[in-house]
C-alpha cells in the first residue's frame, strides 16, 4: 500500500517538474503579451520555447562588468594583479631595499636600546656584535 503511494507522490513530483519549465503566452486584458507557467485558458498560444542558459560564469552581469572581467582575467594571465599596477624591476629593488634598510634600522634601535636597559654579562659581547653589524649594513647600503 505505502509503495504504491510513494511511487504516486514521485511519478506526481517529476511531471510537475516537467511541467513547470513550460512557459505559455497569453493576451491580457489591454492587449498586452503575458507569460504564464500554466496555460491561461482558451486564448493561450503555442508554448514559447525558453533560450539556452548562457554557459558562461558571467551571465547576468551588465557589458561593462564583464569587460572588465575579461580585462582581470588577461592581467591575471600576465602575472599582474591588475592592469593598472605595474611597477619596474628597478622599482621593486628600491622598495625592497627601502624595507631592508628599515628593517635593520628598528633592529639597530631595539639593540641599542636593551644595551641601555640592562643586560646579563652573558648576553653583553652579543649585543655589541649586533649593534655594530647593524651599523655596518646601515652605512654600506642605506643612504
Amino acid at each position: 500500500m505505502y509503495r504504491c503511494l510513494l511511487a504516486w507522490a514521485f511519478s506526481s513530483l517529476a511531471l510537475t517538474a516537467v511541467g513547470a519549465a513550460d512557459v505559455y503566452r497569453c493576451t491580457g486584458d489591454a492587449g498586452e503579451p503575458m507569460f504564464s507557467h500554466t496555460p491561461c485558458g482558451d486564448a493561450a498560444e503555442t508554448r514559447v520555447a525558453l533560450p539556452p542558459a548562457p554557459a558562461s560564469a558571467a551571465s547576468g552581469l551588465r557589458a561593462s562588468e564583464s569587460a572588465w572581467l575579461r580585462q582581470r582575467a588577461v592581467a591575471r594571465d600576465k602575472g599582474r594583479a591588475s592592469p593598472g599596477r605595474r611597477t619596474s624591476k628597478p622599482q621593486k629593488r628600491v622598495e625592497r631595499e627601502g624595507y631592508r634598510c628599515r628593517n635593520t634600522q628598528r633592529k639597530l634601535d631595539r639593540v641599542r636600546q636593551r644595551l641601555r636597559q640592562g643586560y646579563k654579562p652573558s648576553q653583553g659581547d652579543t649585543l655589541r656584535h649586533r649593534r655594530r653589524t647593524y651599523e655596518d649594513y646601515l652605512s654600506t647600503f642605506c643612504s
